[in-house]
């Protein structure tokens, strides 16, 4: 299980923090204001409520910092899953009471229980779905608790603890705002906690997310490949204009910038395929031929040889020692006549080169 702190101490960073100070000063105030106060008590708790489930869908959308609350939010017509919550748990509170009056007090115990149990996976549905209908299914509740798995009663456990911690943090006489602070604190720590569980166990409960690491990658390859498209138009431009100094130095530039990646080379080599230019083409494969074997990809070395062999006869890696190397790789590897492809102008192409005479060697062997 991932480390469960960022999301318990969430609500310490971005706009969370001053806004739990602003409301619990305004809390205090509304208190000491007594019957006056609570006009002023219902519209910050109302806010608070609808901030802890903005809170919700930023961290269930993969955004890690909490939201600073603007006007939009506190919008009385714009967010209605707080007044949807505290319907449910009217309702829940009706069944359990109406069982213990009617049926028995046991019956009354286990459906407050139950009730219990399933409250943060009601939540949860409701965060996500923003439909009370489909918050109050109780099919819902067990999908997600069964989504969620282990972190379930991981959840289930801090819940509890948080408040136990509520009622310890309000047996003590501190200074009530700041008394207020930790319990709204606590408040919003559980919404994080809940979400972020979700955003964790968010594909095998098949919730779609903003932000998320598969997404950014995704995002970021498609810019990144987009971004590479138009540098080739542009390279494709300034050979076709005859600027070949020009035109390599804007393919060498990319791959420089790349770190010399070698699916940058595979793609590139593709793509300069179809220019129809052999000397753009043999020059991108001996670069892509050498850095691949010096990762020890030499299967694969071997394989973009003998393709750039089979379109042009005089094509050969750029240096002695690759050459003669991928020789003895083509002739251990079942293909001899790769090998005597590469071998066969050695000593006049790489002259003065001391691997003439084991190229010499080879060849003799493979004749």
């Amino acid at each position: 299980m991932q480390d469960i702190r960022p999301h318990l101490l969430r609500p310490l960073k971005g706009g969370a923090p001053s806004l739990i100070i602003i409301f619990a000063i305004g809390l205090t105030i509304a208190e000491s204001a007594h019957l006056f106060g609570i006009a002023l008590g219902l519209i910050l708790l109302s806010w608070y409520s609808k901030y802890a489930f903005i809170l919700f869908d930023h961290v269930v959308s993969g955004v890690e910092e909490p939201p600073a609350l603007d006007i939009q939010m506190v919008n009385p017509a714009d967010e209605q899953r707080p007044l949807a919550m505290l319907c449910i748990l009217a309702g829940m509170y009706w069944v359990c009471h109406a069982l213990s009056a009617h049926v028995a007090a046991w019956a009354g115990a286990v459906a407050t229980g139950v009730f219990l149990f399933c409250l943060p996976a009601c939540a949860a549905v409701l965060g996500l779905e923003s439909n009370v209908f489909k918050a109050l299914n109780p099919a819902a509740w067990f999908r997600m608790v069964a989504g969620l798995r282990g972190l379930y009663l991981v959840l289930i456990a801090l819940i509890a603890v948080y408040v136990l911690l509520i009622i310890e943090i309000s047996r003590f006489e501190l200074w009530r705002p700041v008394q207020l602070s930790l319990l709204l604190f606590c408040g919003l720590s559980i919404f994080s906690l809940l979400a972020g569980f979700l955003y964790e166990r968010r594909d095998e409960i098949g919730m779609e997310v903003v932000h998320s690491p598969e997404k950014t990658e995704t995002r970021k390859l498609a810019e990144d490949m987009t971004a590479a498209a138009k540098l080739l138009d542009t390279a494709y431009g300034q050979m076709r204009s005859s600027q070949h100094v020009v035109a390599w130095k804007t393919l060498s530039d990319w791959l420089d910038s790349r770190g010399h990646n070698l699916d940058d080379y595979g793609w590139l080599a593709g793509r300069i395929d179809t220019w129809g230019d052999p000397r753009y083409r043999n020059r991108i494969a001996e670069e892509y031929i050498e850095r691949l074997m010096a990762a020890n990809r030499n299967d694969l070395a071997l394989e973009v040889a003998a393709r750039a062999l089979k379109r042009d006869s005089q094509f050969r890696p750029k240096s002695s020692q690759a050459t003669l190397r991928l020789a003895h790789i083509a002739a251990g590897g079942g293909a001899p006549g790769t090998a005597r492809a590469l071998l066969e102008d050695f000593a006049k192409r790489f002259a003065g080169s001391p691997e003439i005479g084991a190229a010499e060697i080879l060849a003799q062997r493979l004749a």
